[in-house]
């Protein structure tokens, strides 16, 4: 799991690549099928303007490709992964209005395993502990891309050179937009983005603002965000 600081935020990314390709084709599928059967609430953060979605909570209890990709993040980081949800965008115009998941987040810690690095969260006793208090709190969260905007060939290729940006540029579509929560003190509006590609998950403070910025073409522009709870019987 790599580390990239985004102001004085960790933010954790990880490539899942070519291997999960079957995985991220039936993800889409079952995507598509919620989309004909479910009205979004409109209270959501992806759903006001009339071109994007979001489905129900949960959705790892009701499709396998779901529980699937819960099952493979639970075997990459010490934690359980909940309440997983997915993100449509589907025509020109479409974005995500500034949110957040929380107010609060775990600091994660990379741990060295049997099976190489693990991201560890902390346990519930740690949670509770007054004197971690302002550490800890009850979830984080993080987004996963099933397709990219763009068709990439080898999706083992990364480079992460490019994959955080600082700025935005207007004419970049569909990127994902974090704000700095410190730059108002400075009477600046610092932000950095990423740019949606297949196979890629990204792992942020469940209190860090971000949007989507509107989509200029009709391209779909397909996303997944979940939350993770620290495992009680696990130890740091």
């Amino acid at each position: 799991m790599d580390l990239e600081k985004l102001f004085f935020c960790p933010v954790y990314y990880k490539n899942f690549g070519n291997k999960v390709r079957d995985l991220n084709k039936r993800l889409i599928a079952d995507i598509d099928k919620e989309m004909l059967e479910y009205e979004t609430d409109h209270n959501r953060s992806f759903v006001k303007n009339g071109h994007t979605w979001q489905s129900r909570h949960k959705m790892e209890n009701r499709h396998d490709s779901f529980r699937e990709f819960a099952d493979l993040i639970e075997s990459v980081y010490d934690c359980s992964c909940r309440s997983v949800w997915a993100n449509v965008i589907f025509g020109a115009g479409g974005f995500s209005r500034p949110h957040n998941h929380g107010a609060r987040v775990d600091i994660p810690k990379t741990v060295k395993g049997s099976r190489g690095d693990r991201l560890h969260m902390p346990t519930q006793k740690q949670l509770n502990r007054k004197e971690d208090l302002g550490r800890y709190s009850q979830a984080s969260t993080g987004v996963y891309y099933p397709k990219g905007l763009v068709k990439i060939d080898n999706l083992d290729d990364l480079d992460e050179t490019k994959l955080f940006m600082p700025r935005w540029n207007g004419s970049d579509e569909g990127v994902l937009v974090f704000f700095d929560p410190t730059s108002y003190l400075r009477g600046t509006n610092d932000v950095a983005t990423v740019r949606p590609r297949e196979s890629l998950l990204l792992l942020f403070p469940a209190w860090l603002t971000h949007m989507v910025a509107p989509m200029a073409t009709n391209t779909k522009r397909y996303s997944m965000s979940f939350t993770l709870k620290p495992l009680v019987d696990s130890e740091i």
